[in-house]
């Protein structure tokens, strides 16, 4: 996959690309942003619901590429709190942007419609 989208990326030129994605996608968009970045290619990203993609080194690294980040995180969903502690030191990157609307079932506290729209 990474290969297919370093291709697709040396096509886009000199313009900002803006990276979006929800949940399983935030991560990956997470993980695009730095391929984006190597093919100098100015990247802003915009996630929502996203688990946390790396462990420090990769957190220093990604900061690193000052490609501003953006997460929309409800506080009533579990997914950006994965994994969880005792899987290891994973943390988030970019700026968390929270806020909280419970609607007292997982499915639709993380649905995109529902509480990320």
């Amino acid at each position: 996959m990474a290969k297919a989208l370093d291709a697709q990326l040396k096509t886009v030129g000199r313009q900002t690309l803006t990276i979006t994605g929800h949940s399983l996608g935030s991560a990956l968009a997470t993980l695009s942003v730095p391929l984006a970045v190597a093919n100098n290619i100015a990247a802003l990203q915009y996630n929502s619901a996203s688990p946390k993609v790396g462990l420090q080194p990769f957190h220093d690294y990604y900061e690193s590429l000052n490609a501003p980040t953006f997460r929309l995180v409800n506080t009533a969903d579990t997914v950006p709190n994965l994994p969880p502690q005792r899987s290891g030191d994973y943390v988030h990157v970019g700026n968390e942007v929270a806020f909280n609307a419970d609607y007292g079932a997982e499915k639709k506290t993380h649905n995109p419609c529902c509480s990320y729209a």
